[in-house]
């Protein structure tokens, strides 16, 4: 009796052992979908993803509800997608998409990093019927598809977008056969893994991706010869994760298949009665006891078995029968790696099978009874699981467990699910979780561990709505009539706008209503207020807050970091007009000042340049090397003509002629007023001049430039550096000559100088008060003539063609300031590169 009894208690041990595995129905989550063509789960457990008719859903694993952010709707756009039906489904976690076969010959990409946008549609096989198909999980790089209308698989290789066709027909099969299913076998290499496909005459279809030609192996006859095969349906096909086996579902049997993958031969064949109709087939890793298991689903439900013995497990109430698991989902199936397995059902439904305990969330409530949670204020979730265990809390993480721990209010991080499938609340404060929390809505995990460490999940979400923190200030600065004040942007995802407060008195700055200036979020790290309206000479004390979208209204700062208070005093800005007293032909700002200008007589203008430039020694000493550059130019010329076979004719120039040339110059101010405003290089200025040139040497010119430049304007009275802006465009106009030494066309290189009179026309803004007017002044300076036509073509060079080009290399100085009048000083070196073209 003893004994008996001992097998008794023993069995009933080994049985609990044996059926702590996924074997327990869980849910049955209604989602509003179709029943799936194919499934696929994310490499991260988080998303399951879905495609069924003309759709591409995203399930999100952590609610066990549509995810918030769908998929493209193709379907809403016709004109771009053809009308079609989905197929299939193929994940590749090494490419980040989701490929989706359609009937009509296309593949549809979506981008999962990008997943609202439109899909990428790829013409695979026009016209042709495709099937199901698998991704290539080992290189990441192809994919296998189905061909229904020419029985082959078409395998297209991602990266190169090209598409090889690999038939089925010539395998040895007998009989017109249909691919009912299609598995990718992973190996340690891409070359060695391989595909397999059931068909509906008794025999598996592989072929390695090394050398893709594909056989034929029968399962179902006793010296598996394809000729002997039956027309039994094979329906699911499996790979066991160790590589070693394939298991196939025969439909018509209602038998299991274990066939070798090295010895490629059926290795054990055992029946899976009372269930019937079986259907789809996946195999997966089991915890508790570890293992292999595959689950079968037919007309009766799931089938579970042992893959180390074929045992076929009793899910029923019955002792020894080998009864399926109920489940009115009998569709594809998926599993994750967390202790999960998803199954389609013909109504659309997705069954979820674990022994994981299932939680779930009934409700949030709020202390301050809105719709959010506050400083000050706790949150209230009911919740139940259907098992006891213990539970935590994590903000911010995923289904792997991640995320920051969560206090109750009690101060505890963990907690006690006491009683299976009985809802109890957590109370959850903001104050001692605020660093946890993000504004907004925020994804707060239930983890509940059971007493043999199964772990199941709920998401449960909770809004959080606070005041924006204080605001800091970098620095504070003036303009006319204006204050600035330039602070760091608040992160918060809900911050709406800043205000800005302005006040003589620093009490007073904290405590008014008044708002002097509204700043817009932005997405610049650093942001800028400004304050306008105020009166120069005055000192303002600055104040800003932080404005949420919910009107929430942040702490006003009115200091920086270090205690100092946030103060500005405007005052009138200028520019380099300006600084100098500079009056121009009319400063708006002062409408009844106006200047005008008288021009001088052209003699008496070249009698003071001379007077002047006489002090100007930098300039001679430039000129110096070119005049001996030049005599020396002349005696190449004239050795070129010595010795050159080319017969030179005697007068080998123009008398009467054109010249234009086009210049881009570095502008180097060398007035001090001017020097204030402007760097000592990196000031561009076009020009572009004309004239008339007598023999090719003596020129008679006008031009006609512009200058353009920003900055940041002064205090008029204190000298500062404002944060007010200044604009000045000069239009210069020079009228002048020049005399080019230049003997033969030969010459490498002809130097040349000039010089005339320049006038500037100006127009300064100086944060809405212009200056207009003209400077006159001289200017002189030498350059360098480079030929390129003669590079191109000797003959040309010596010829009395009209067109020559040149390039030109130039130094400057223009004395621009009223000839020592005062006032705005535009004097300076300019350095200048450019195109001659003579005519």
């Amino acid at each position: 009796m003893r004994r008996a009894a001992l097998i008794i208690v023993l069995g009933v041990l080994l049985s609990s052992v044996a059926q702590a595995f996924p074997n327990k129905v869980s849910a049955n989550l209604s989602l509003g979908l179709s029943q799936a063509v194919q499934f696929a789960i994310s490499s991260d457990n988080a998303s399951l993803y879905v495609c069924y008719s003309s759709t591409f859903a995203i399930v999100d694993t952590g609610t066990f509800a549509l995810s918030a952010t769908q998929p493209y709707d193709i379907t809403q756009d016709t004109d771009t997608f053809p009308q079609a039906s989905f197929v299939g489904l193929m994940y590749s976690s090494a490419q980040n998409a989701v490929y989706c076969s359609q009937d009509n010959g296309n593949l549809i990409k979506y981008d999962l990093g990008n997943i609202t946008a439109a899909p990428t549609l790829i013409t695979l096989a026009a016209g042709k019927q495709l099937g199901m198909g698998v991704a290539d999980s080992v290189g990441g790089n192809k994919l296998f598809v189905v061909d229904v209308t020419d029985t082959s698989v078409i395998q297209y290789v991602i990266s190169t977008n090209t598409a090889t066709q690999i038939p089925l027909n010539d395998t040895g099969l007998v009989g017109n056969f249909q691919v009912q299913n299609i598995v990718f076998s992973p190996q340690s290499t891409s070359d060695a893994s391989e595909v397999y496909m059931s068909t509906n005459l008794g025999a598996i279809i592989y072929f390695p991706l090394g050398s893709p030609a594909a056989f034929a192996v029968a399962v179902n006859s006793e010296n598996q010869s394809l000729t002997n095969a039956s027309n039994d349906q094979l329906m699911g096909i499996y790979p066991t994760p160790d590589r070693q086996y394939i298991y196939v579902i025969d439909k018509t049997a209602i038998n299991a298949v274990q066939f070798s993958i090295s010895a490629k031969s059926v290795v054990s064949t055992f029946t899976l009665t009372p269930n019937g109709n079986l259907n789809q087939l996946l195999i997966t890793n089991v915890t508790q006891p570890t293992g292999v298991y595959g689950y079968v689903a037919g007309s009766g439900g799931i089938s579970i078995f042992d893959t180390t013995n074929n045992d076929v497990f009793d899910e029923g109430t019955t002792t020894d029968d080998n009864e399926p698991l109920a489940s009115t989902n009998v569709g594809p199936m998926v599993a994750s790696t967390d202790g999960y397995i998803y199954v389609s059902g013909a109504s659309g439904n997705i069954g979820v099978i674990s022994d994981n305990p299932w939680v779930t969330i009934n409700s949030t409530t709020y202390s301050g009874g809105g719709s959010s949670l506050g400083v000050g204020e706790t949150v209230t979730v009911n919740f139940q699981a259907d098992e006891a265990g213990t539970y935590v809390m994590r903000s911010g993480g995923t289904v792997a467990g991640t995320g920051t721990l969560l206090q109750d209010s009690s101060g505890n991080t963990n907690g006690t699910v006491t009683t299976a499938n009985t809802a109890q609340d957590v109370i959850i404060p903001y104050d001692s979780n605020s660093s946890a929390f993000e504004e907004g809505s925020n994804s707060v995990y239930f983890f509940v561990t059971d007493s043999a460490g199964n772990v199941g999940r709920r998401v449960a979400s909770i809004s959080v709505d606070t005041p924006p923190p204080a605001v800091s200030v970098l620095s504070s600065s003036f303009g006319n009539t204006r204050a600035y004040i330039n602070f760091v942007r608040l992160t918060q995802n809900d911050i709406n706008h800043y205000n800005v407060y302005a006040d003589t008195d620093p009490v007073l700055v904290t405590t008014k209503s008044t708002v002097a200036a509204t700043v817009t979020q932005g997405s610049d790290s650093v942001l800028t207020g400004v304050v306008g309206g105020l009166t120069n000479g005055t000192l303002y004390y600055l104040a800003i807050e932080g404005v949420d979208d919910s009107g929430n209204v942040g702490p006003r700062t009115n200091t920086f970091s270090g205690g100092l208070e946030i103060t500005a005093t405007p005052e009138q800005t200028v520019g380099p007009a300006g600084y100098t007293g500079e009056s121009g032909c009319s400063l708006i700002s002062n409408a009844e000042q106006s200047t005008s200008f008288n021009f001088y007589w052209m003699g008496f203008l070249l009698v003071l340049a001379i007077w002047r430039l006489r002090l100007r020694r930098a300039v001679v000493i430039m000129l110096m090397p070119l005049v001996i550059l030049s005599m020396q130019s002349k005696a190449i010329a004239g050795d070129f003509t010595e010795h050159s076979t080319i017969e030179v004719p005697q007068s080998p120039f123009i008398k009467y002629g054109w010249f234009v040339d086009a210049k881009l110059s570095l502008w180097q101010p060398t007035a001090s007023t001017t020097k204030v405003f402007f760097p000592a290089f990196y000031n561009l200025q076009g020009m572009v001049e004309g004239g008339f040139l007598f023999n090719e040497r003596i020129g008679a010119e006008v031009g006609v430039g512009m200058f353009y430049k920003t900055g940041s304007a002064i205090g008029a009275t204190s000298g500062a550096v404002s944060q007010d802006s200044f604009s000045l465009m000069v239009f210069p106009v020079t009228v002048g000559g020049s005399y080019h030494f230049l003997y033969s066309r030969k010459q490498w290189v002809a130097p040349y100088v000039r010089g005339g009179l320049e006038f500037d026309v100006f127009r300064e803004n100086d944060s809405g008060s212009k200056i207009y007017g003209v400077k006159k002044g001289l200017y002189g300076g030498a350059g360098l003539q480079i030929p390129v036509t003669h590079w191109l073509d000797e003959s040309f060079a010596e010829s009395k063609k009209e067109t020559q080009v040149y390039i030109i290399l130039e130094g400057m100085y223009k004395w621009v300031n009223n000839f020592g009048g005062g006032g705005l000083n535009l004097s300076g070196a300019l350095y200048s590169l450019g195109c001659l073209f003579t005519f």
